[in-house]
């Protein structure tokens, strides 16, 4: 089967309009006609309507129902609806195309295409399109003329030709089975092959000639057809008649050997039905011979019966398809199929020059007279039939007759347009004229005519006012009602009257009437008033036909509107005509553009018969006293009987035939057609964004029912409902956005939208590169990228601002503060110079003075920076001996370094190395370089500087092994005030000016500066400078390093030693010397002070020591003061030690910060002294207190481990006894419990001593000492002796003797116990027992 799938690439699909005559129960042999077959319908197709030739040579049908015909100028397909030509173009001559024949074969699904000079075409449905597989003419190295090709039993090919019998395998092998002979046809018949010859048959097996038939030797045979219901083989001479053999016997017989019909050739035999076989002859048409009484009869001549035929008597192809209709080619007429199968309907028309027919094809109404005859009313006069004797009489001859009606004593009256109205007797003959001279009638110019059931005559006209006349045709009454299109008599006294705008009903008794469905009252509707047919229901409703507007029933009692039906519904048209019931009820319309039956629910349209789709006129209705429906047309009369009209049950495959993408080239188109073929097949298609036009074809083929199929189709995502319901098979979409979307085609029967078949395909409009996801990303990325960089640049020109403001505010600050220095530094130095002052003061003043002195420095250095930054500085070049720079500015820094436990090293060569410099720039240059390496170099670290020289230039190097500046952080240090993050996260002190002042004096020095650094290894700073060779100020002299580094201060002790003078002991770390210095004195009076320089110190001696109060610095290098808070407060050796914090961080988060690592006070820098001293008194004073209830705790805790002493308390004593054990601080309490708790222990033990009382409590003798002093105010010793006392009083209570008590508390003897115990309490030991 060929799958016809892909539409030519840009190919013109012409309409085909399509001849139909159709015939129900015409027998045409009966009028003459040659024929004894019932033929429904003639349908042409020739050159006018598209064929490519009317040179016809053979006719096949395909899987899917199309017929494939073959001509002198190619191939055609026609679906039912639409034809379609394939040119077989190949690489020939014009003139070899002159005699040309091609000829189709169809094999297994594969079609195709031979011409007579050897070219073999196959059909391919990937491109839609014959495509040359082979050339006879190349493989005999000849001319070859083909007339027939036939697939053999074992695969091969048969070519008959005119020099013989081809069996072709390959191009390699191939031969002759009959050589030297002309071939004209084969066919393989019960195991044989059958050869047609040009001098008589052939009968082979297999390769090999099996017997000549002598019946027919010499004979030129030209068709052979086998029967395989009828076994038999049906042999064409070309002259000599038609003959029939039997396979079985090979018998032979000549089938009506003297019918002179059959002495032509005979093209083609194929069977007609069962039983009957049809033959096509050159020259005589196509005959029927009935195989069971042998019987031949002429099937249709066309010059015998030339309206209801074939054009043309040269038959050379015959084929009859599925649906059992003959398709008929001819040599001169193109292709004519004939349906045989029976109508439903009769259509009337007039016959040329044949007076036996009806006179003119334009009928304007239909009536049946009393007598049975039916009366037609056209354009010429009317015409009466007599279906009784077949007969037709016409009356009235060239009078267009409009209108008819029978009155009630047998006349008829006939409406005329322009002659009024004329009265005939039942032969047609005239009885009277009445017309607008007479009186009575309002116009000539008669639309409606009728009688009612009281006899009068009621008749309308376009042009004048209806009137009522009597029966012998006088006036009896006139209305004032213009336009009449109709009449209907309702009932004895009503009469309906539907004109061009809206209808009446009219009283006949009082002559009064109404009107209804006006235009006014239908414009509020969107309904058309133009009413023609009307057809009254009941006492209420009426069917109104409209012209344009379809049908509706109204209900004109009320004035409403009950149901509309229109083209939407299934009417064939909006424009209404007629309007009738049959004998079941069934309400039938006459429209603009065929029949339809009004169902409840369905409507049904009867154009899919052959002949129904027409326009029909005005009123042109009439029902018969049998039954059946004759409907007026502008084309003839349609007569059909309503029991033999039902719907039909059809199949027709829904398939798309073809995907045609819009403005591409035809290469590309070629291209491309492989994979949408193959997308097709996977109903899925895939395109480019540049593919969103496209064109999709389909096609549902019933040859039978073809005037019934419609389409409909949606696509979804892209149509927002199904489309009207189209004949087309092609659907154009246009600019389709991408996306995915699915392509869904009904196949409808357009008679009542039932849907036949229905297909489906998913499409992908893939979004343009610009369009898709990456790019997207892409469009983002760049977005995001801009908007990085102005918010950079905008936040960079902010952060210029803001640091240049910031700049501005400390230079400014640094003007304002500089006179406040000056008053305080001279009055200071006036001081220094008084006589008598004490030592104290003395060391204050030297205080105060040295840090005014920093101050000063760090407003100049402000102040050097502004005047670098607006190029005011006065630069003073002068030679300048790096060597010894170097080596002074690494004395400077050595102290430095000896604090923070790092190694400088200097690096310089031998000769001296000078430069053009301002030397007040250059050390503060290095002064940055240096005290950032020393900052962030850890202890343990390395600071490296180095000197080396070219001819040309002079490069010092800084190099330390310190935190180093993060990578993505390095393109920022030069450019602003900037510090990096892991800079801020050290805590160490900077204000992020002194690298960016470094490169802005390296610049105004014409030199530059690079680094390298890395996170964790190190930093190295490499400036350079142009060498001179002038002679510097100051020369250089290797041994200058060595004794600059010998004025290097060293430094304090760390920890200063604990003095037992004071009973409080104060902890202060601060890695500042003069505020360290300044505190220790400052406290030195009241206090034992132990003072350390970091962290790290004050833990090292908290091993070993317990404060009373500690005071920290919280800015520190290594451990900050907060995280020393927070490791005291988190080990429960140290968490009772109360701790002050003093930082210039005097911010909330800050304090918070403090507070939360456990701070027992936080104090912001500057601050005063005495506040300072306050809080620590306050400290004292608490720690006294807590002192006190700890004490009180242990001696209560001691006479509670004696259960037999306890004694009752009242409970506002105990309450007062929790409250004091919840002020006192947990870690503390646990540690006088412990001790208390290891005494009572060992009361008795005469040899227990604070040695062994350390051992238990896990700690050294100075931290327990120290510790149980600060929490106690008790030295151990003491503390152990009033334990022991105050147990020993408890027992002399119970009067045990002195003796045995000093022995239960573990006193040597008894008189160093009384000794004791009387210095305790005051009185002895028996005067005590004796008291109590």
């Amino acid at each position: 089967m060929v799958n016809y799938i892909l539409a030519a690439i840009n190919s013109v699909k012409k309409s085909l309009f399509i001849t139909v005559v159709g015939m129900a129960f015409l027998f045409l042999s009966q009028k003459g006609y040659g024929s004894q077959h019932v033929i429904s319908e003639v349908l042409r197709i020739d050159n006018s309507m598209g064929l490519s030739s009317q040179k016809v040579y053979s006719i096949v049908e395909d899987a899917d129902g199309a017929i494939w015909i073959s001509t002198k100028s190619g191939v055609d397909r026609y679906n039912g609806r639409t034809l379609k030509n394939y040119s077989l173009e190949s690489k020939s001559f014009s003139g070899d195309r002159a005699g040309r024949i091609i000829q189709l074969f169809l094999s297994e699904g594969s079609l195709y295409a031979y011409e007579s000079t050897g070219k073999l075409h196959k059909y391919s449905p990937v491109y839609d399109s014959f495509m040359l597989t082979s050339d006879l003419s190349d493989l005999s190295h000849g001319n070859v003329v083909v007339n027939k090709m036939l697939v053999n039993n074992d695969g091969s090919m048969l070519y008959a030709t005119n020099d013989g019998l081809y069996k072709y395998v390959s191009d390699k092998d191939y031969n002759f089975l009959l050589p030297g002979i002309a071939v004209n046809d084969i066919i393989i018949a019960n195991g044989y092959l059958f050869v047609a010859t040009s001098s008589g048959l052939k009968i082979m097996r297999g390769d090999h000639a099996v017997k000549d038939v002598e019946l027919l030797k010499d004979t030129y045979i030209q068709s052979l057809y086998y029967d395989e219901d009828g076994a038999a083989v049906y042999i064409g001479a070309f002259n000599k008649g038609l003959y029939k053999l039997n396979p079985a016997d090979f018998s032979v017989v000549q089938v009506h050997a003297t019918n002179s019909l059959l002495q032509k050739p005979i093209r083609s035999i194929v069977k007609l039905s069962p039983g009957q076989i049809a033959v096509g002859i050159d020259g005589s048409g196509v005959l029927a011979y009935n195989t069971g009484n042998n019987s031949l009869t002429q099937l249709v001549n066309t010059e015998l019966a030339p309206e209801f035929s074939y054009t043309g008597n040269g038959i050379y192809a015959l084929k009859n398809d599925s649906h059992g209709n003959l398709w008929i080619g001819s040599y001169t007429g193109g292709v004519t199929m004939l349906s045989l199968s029976p109508s439903p309907l009769q259509i009337i028309t007039h016959v040329t020059n044949n007076a036996n027919s009806l006179v003119n094809n334009n009928v304007n109404h239909i009536i049946e007279s009393s007598d049975g005859n039916i009366w037609y009313a056209t354009d010429c006069g009317i015409s009466i039939y007599n279906p009784r004797t077949g007969n037709w009489n016409n009356s009235l001859s060239g009078v267009v007759v409009v209108s008819l009606c029978e009155d009630g004593q047998g006349n008829i009256l006939a409406g005329c347009y322009g002659e009024g109205v004329y009265r005939l007797d039942l032969y047609g003959n005239i009885k009277g004229h009445w017309t607008q001279d007479d009186g009575a009638l309002s116009s000539n110019y008669i639309f409606a005519i009728q009688t009612d059931r009281r006899g009068k005559i009621w008749i309308g006209s376009p042009h004048g006012a209806l009137v009522a006349l009597n029966s012998d045709g006088s006036l009896c009454h006139r209305f004032e009602i213009n336009g009449a299109m109709t009449i209907n008599v309702i009932d004895d006294k009503s009469i309906g009257v539907a004109t061009g705008n809206g209808f009446y009903i009219i009283d006949t008794e009082i002559n009064s009437y109404n009107w209804y469905a006006n235009f006014k009252e239908q414009s509020e509707h969107d309904i058309s008033a133009y009413i023609i047919p009307m057809m009254f229901i009941n006492d209420s409703t009426v069917w109104l036909g409209t012209e344009g507007g379809g049908l509706y029933l109204y209900d004109y009692k009320k004035r409403k509107i009950i149901r509309k039906v229109k083209m939407s519904d299934g009417l064939p048209s909006n424009d209404i005509y007629g309007l009738v019931k049959d004998t079941k009820g069934r309400l039938w319309a006459s429209t603009g553009n065929g029949l339809a039956i009004i169902g409840d629910s369905i409507i049904s349209s009867l154009n899919f018969i052959n002949g129904t789709a027409k326009e029909y006129n005005k009123s042109s209705i009439s029902m018969t006293s049998g039954g059946d429906l004759i409907f007026g047309s502008t084309a003839g009369a349609v007569r059909l009987s309503p029991d033999r009209i039902s719907v039909a049950e059809f199949t027709a495959p829904l398939r798309i035939t073809g995907f045609t993408i819009d403005g591409i080239g035809e290469k590309e188109s070629e291209q491309i057609k492989p994979k949408i073929f193959d997308m097709l097949q996977k109903q899925k298609i895939v395109l480019s964004a540049g593919q969103n036009s496209f064109d999709v074809d389909f096609e549902a083929i019933n040859i039978n029912y073809r005037n019934d199929i419609a389409y409909q189709y949606i696509l979804e995502g892209y149509d927002p409902d199904w489309s009207e319901i189209t004949m087309a098979g092609t659907v154009r979409f246009r600019n389709v956005p991408p996306g995915s979307y699915t392509l869904k085609i009904k196949a409808l029967r357009k008679s009542d939208g039932r849907a036949i078949d229905e297909t489906a395909i998913d499409i992908l409009v893939k979004q343009p590169w610009w369009n898709t996801i990456w790019a997207n990303i892409c469009y983002l990325a760049i977005i995001v990228f801009v908007i990085y960089f102005i918010v950079r640049y905008k936040w960079y020109q902010l952060r210029k601002e803001h640091d240049e403001d910031k700049i501005r505010f400390f230079i400014n600050t640094a003007h304002d503060i500089r006179t406040p220095l000056s008053l305080v530094m001279s009055p200071i130095e006036e001081l220094k110079t008084q006589v008598g002052l004490s030592d104290k003061a003395q060391y204050l003043l030297d205080v105060a003075g040295s840090n005014i002195r920093k101050l000063n420095a760090i407003t100049a250095q402000l102040l050097d920076f502004e005047k670098i930054d607006s190029r005011k500085a006065k630069v003073n070049i002068e030679p300048i001996n790096l060597n010894y720079l170097l080596s002074e500015e690494l004395s400077c820094f050595s102290n430095i370094g000896e604090k923070r436990g790092i190694s400088l090293c200097l690096n310089v060569p031998d000769e001296q190395v000078v430069i053009s410099a301002d030397r007040h720039l250059l050390e503060l240059m290095l002064d940055n370089l240096m005290s950032n390496a020393c900052k962030y170099t850890n202890r343990g670290g390395k600071v490296e500087v180095s000197l080396t020289a070219s001819k040309s230039k002079a490069m010092i190097k800084i190099a330390d092994t310190g935190i180093g500046i993060p990578e993505k952080e390095q393109k920022n240090i030069f450019a602003n005030v900037y510090r990096a993050e892991n800079a801020r996260a050290s805590q160490e002190t900077g204000n992020g000016f002194g690298l960016l002042q470094v490169k802005r004096i390296v610049q105004l020095l014409n030199g530059s500066i690079r680094f390298t650094s890395k996170e964790q290894v190190g930093t190295t700073f490499t400036i350079s400078f142009k060498r001179i060779y002038d002679e510097p100020v100051i020369q250089w002299n290797p041994n200058n390093l060595n004794e600059a580094l010998n004025e290097i201060r060293i430094p304090s002790p760390v920890v200063s030693t604990v003095s037992g003078k004071m009973d409080d002991t104060l902890l202060i770390v601060e890695d500042n010397d003069d505020l360290r210095n300044y505190l220790t004195a400052t406290f030195s009076a009241e206090y034992n002070v132990v003072a350390t320089i970091s962290a790290e110190d004050a833990l090292r001696f908290l091993e070993n020591h317990y404060p009373d109060i500690i005071i920290s610095d919280v800015m520190m290098p290594g451990i900050q003061g907060d995280e020393l808070c927070s490791i005291i407060k988190n080990n429960p050796g140290t968490a009772g030690i109360p701790v002050i914090l003093l930082t210039a961080k005097a911010t909330h988060d800050a304090i918070v910060n403090g507070i939360e690592k456990g701070a027992d006070d936080y104090i912001a820098k500057p601050f005063s002294l005495e506040i300072l001293k306050s809080k620590v008194r306050g400290m004292r004073h608490n720690r006294k207190r807590i002192r006190e209830n700890l004490m009180r705790f242990a001696l209560m805790k001691a006479e509670d481990e004696n259960d037999e002493v306890k004694t009752d308390k009242s409970t506002a004593e105990k309450q007062a006894d929790d409250n004091q054990i919840c002020e006192m601080p947990t870690s503390d309490r646990i540690f006088v419990d412990k001790v208390v708790d290891i005494i009572m222990a060992n009361m008795s033990d005469t040899e227990f001593d604070i040695e062994h009382l350390c051992r238990e409590m896990a700690m050294s003798r100075t931290l327990f000492f120290g510790r149980l002093k600060s929490v106690t105010g008790k030295a151990p010793q003491e503390f152990i002796r009033i334990l022991k006392l105050e147990h020993a009083a408890e027992l002399l209570k119970q009067k045990i003797s002195v003796t045995e008590v000093a022995e239960l508390t573990g006193f040597v003897n008894t008189k160093y116990f009384s000794t004791v115990f009387k210095k305790y309490f005051g009185v002895s030991p028996s005067k005590f027992c004796g008291d109590n």
